[in-house]
C-alpha cells in the first residue's frame, strides 16, 4: 500500500490522499490494485482472475 502512494506522489505527482481512485494492473494482467483514501485511513482492493486477464486500454484516457 505505501509503494503505490509512493508511485502516486512520484509517477503521477498526485496525492494519493486527495480521494481519487487509482488502479494499477500487474504485468502479466491477472492482477489489478485500487488504492482510494476515504479521508479515514488508506484501503487497498485487490483482485486476481485465476482465469484470463484484465484487458487494459493501450492509451490512458482522461475522463
Amino acid at each position: 500500500m505505501n509503494s503505490l502512494g509512493l508511485l502516486v506522489q512520484e509517477a503521477f505527482k498526485r496525492d494519493p490522499h486527495g480521494g481519487d481512485l487509482y488502479v494499477v494492473r500487474g504485468r502479466i494482467g491477472k492482477l489489478i490494485k485500487i488504492l482510494w483514501h476515504d479521508w479515514l485511513g488508506m484501503s487497498l482492493y485487490a483482485k486476481r482472475l485465476e482465469r484470463g486477464r484484465f484487458l487494459w486500454p493501450s492509451r490512458l484516457m482522461a475522463w
